[in-house]
């Protein structure tokens, strides 16, 4: 009898160690595949979320090219049809000096603007050059004697010759400006006018500005972010020679860039294997064409299923709390991050309805604590279902992300949620008084101006704006909500009679 029981024990442990190790194994095997999944959303999401940051950036930089380009083509038009060209040029640019250094005090980023003209016509350094001192103010530069250098002549007079011969609109590749010492991009508007050349108007952006956005990317232990071209120049890496390493006439960079290319844009990643190691990489296409990667070791990420499998084989009495001590570390590691970005909405970078459920709640906290003091600007877009209906949801996810533009040069990011398709609110702490009112005057202001530069669609962008601050009677957030939602749709019906 002990011998049978003790066969039967053997049989039972047998199996339930059998049982154990393929369980282990399937478990090791999935979770992978899980973690896998949850790196590549992590880095997908991230590399979004930079894009928006830096596209904020340089998309103010063109809306405040076009300002100028608007302007100075309304003065040539508009001037006295007795004067000569050069002479329209002449009282065109002292109009738009002013306008140009107030713009570029008002932009982000900016280390200078500048308004040249036609060398042809006004000779070689007609026009203006507001070079940024470093703390926030502008002085006036000698302009560049465009008659002393090459058309080819990229470093000294690139700005000027290349978006000419283009005929439009160029976001410029970085170069060094031989004139500053700065190693920069340009944005800059060739200006015609009855196809005759005038000039062209242009801001200038410190590659910098792009590269601390670059390096401030923090992912994994070996995770880090790159800057390149669309045709695969390294701008910007953590290693400063890989620019030498990785050639455009070497079939393995060739391999490795294809690879880039059909995830860019895509919410993946794709692998891909450099110097023999393999890596995972989300490639995003900034404003300006270039592009922007994040980029982390593939073994690193493997690592907790290597892990996991290597301990079964050794720890089998204990494979169960290995598994569990393995999962709580890889969630607070992956899932962690995640919960983060569960706050983010994608299509705008703004805040999404789950934080603003958050802060409302904290706002009703401090109702019930006699603290409050908060105002709520409640946010509808005009026309979004006709701007869909009529030209495809690419155009109206273009129209939510001006919208979006817009509102962050009013209410600035941080109080600013995305909580539907249209709807926006904007909750400001401590408002000063005459806050509300003076913010929805910019808003109509700014948005005059966007829609007189905007040639991205032919609908006019149309905000409807509602304000409303906390006051002793209110016993609730909704009571100060419901008020600003009321003067929304009090603005939106007038702005639509307005519009007919």
């Amino acid at each position: 009898m002990k011998t049978i029981q003790t066969k039967f024990l053997i049989l039972v442990t047998i199996s339930i160690f059998l049982s154990v190790m393929v369980v282990t194994c399937v478990g090791a095997l999935e979770s992978g595949e899980i973690i896998r999944e949850d790196a590549s959303e992590i880095m997908s999401l991230l590399c979004k979320e930079k894009k928006q940051e830096v596209n904020e950036k340089l998309l103010n930089v063109e809306q405040s090219v076009k300002t100028m380009y608007q302007y100075t083509l309304t003065q040539m038009v508009n001037a006295d049809d007795s004067l000569t060209t050069g002479e329209k040029i002449d009282a065109c640019m002292d109009k738009v000096k002013e306008l140009a250094l107030h713009t570029a005090e008002s932009t982000d980023g900016a280390i200078a603007t500048y308004w040249r003209a036609n060398p042809a016509i006004s000779g070689p350094t007609a026009g203006f050059f507001w070079v940024s001192d470093k703390k926030g103010g502008f002085y006036e530069y000698e302009v560049t004697d465009i008659s002393k250098y090459e058309k080819d002549d990229i470093e000294h007079v690139g700005w000027y010759h290349i978006p000419i011969a283009n005929g439009k609109e160029t976001w410029m590749s970085p170069y060094m400006n031989e004139n500053l010492g700065f190693y920069m991009i340009s944005y800059i508007i060739p200006i015609f006018v009855d196809g005759e050349e005038i000039g062209i108007v242009g801001m200038d952006v410190e590659m910098q500005l792009l590269y601390d956005y670059v390096d401030s990317v923090d992912i994994y232990d070996t995770g880090y972010a790159f800057l390149m071209s669309e045709e695969g120049e390294i701008y910007h890496h953590q290693d400063p020679h890989l620019a030498e390493k990785w050639s455009a006439n070497d079939s393995r960079f060739q391999e490795v860039f294809q690879k880039m290319l059909t995830v860019k844009d895509t919410n993946t990643v794709t692998e891909y294997t450099w110097q023999e190691e393999e890596k995972y990489v989300a490639v995003e296409s900034l404003a300006n064409h270039m592009l922007f990667a994040i980029a982390a070791s593939k073994s690193e990420i493997d690592k907790p299923r290597r892990e996991m499998i290597r301990n079964m084989f050794l720890f089998v009495s204990v494979i169960i709390l290995i598994c569990m001590i393995v999962t709580i570390h890889t969630t607070k590691r992956i899932v962690g991050p995640l919960n983060e970005l569960a706050y983010f909405d994608v299509l705008t970078g703004l805040s999404n309805k789950t934080a603003y459920e958050a802060k409302v709640d904290k706002l009703e906290q401090e109702i019930e604590e006699k603290q409050a003091n908060f105002a709520v600007a409640v946010l509808d877009i005009n026309n979004l279902k006709i701007m869909n209906d009529t030209y495809g949801h690419d155009k109206g996810d273009m129209l939510i992300q001006d919208a979006a533009i817009v509102m962050m040069q009013i209410w600035g990011r941080e109080c600013l949620y995305r909580v539907g398709g249209d709807e926006f609110v904007a909750i400001m702490d401590n408002p000063e008084p005459g806050y509300c009112d003076s913010k929805k005057d910019a808003m109509d202001n700014y948005l005059k101006v966007f829609n007189m530069n905007n040639d991205r669609y032919d609908m006019d962008l149309q905000i409807a704006v509602g304000i409303s601050g906390f006051e002793d009677t209110d016993t609730t957030y909704l009571d100060v909500f419901k008020r600003a939602d009321e003067r929304m749709y009090e603005d939106k019906a007038r702005k639509k009679e307005n519009s007919l």
